[in-house]
């Protein structure tokens, strides 16, 4: 199986154990922006909110790069565009994990 398709079987069997999605705040975090694995899982997870009939736009947050395509208005909620050298330190000792309230 191909490390694209466990990624996506894992953010399916997560957000399936989410016990309250109206409380969950999403962060999608890519330095670029363009990054495969990212865009096709905040796709994935953006579309299971809105099968829940949920708004995605008040439950996505954001932290990326200058100049990403995800700095360009996609998560109005919260978009946090770090400078390049706390950029890069934050997402690589960053622990992403799912939380919920």
């Amino acid at each position: 199986m191909s490390p694209l398709l466990q990624a996506l079987l894992r953010a399916a069997q997560v957000l399936a154990g989410i016990p309250d999605l109206s409380k969950t705040i999403v962060v999608v975090a890519s330095k670029s922006g363009g990054t495969l694995e990212t865009l096709t899982n905040e796709k994935m997870v953006r579309k299971y909110f809105e099968d829940k009939g949920l708004d995605p736009k008040k439950h996505f947050a954001c932290v990326t790069g200058k100049g990403s395509p995800l700095s360009l208005g996609l998560f109005p909620r919260a978009t946090t565009v770090l400078p390049r050298l706390l950029r890069d330190v934050f997402l690589t000792l960053c622990a992403c994990r799912v939380f919920t309230h």
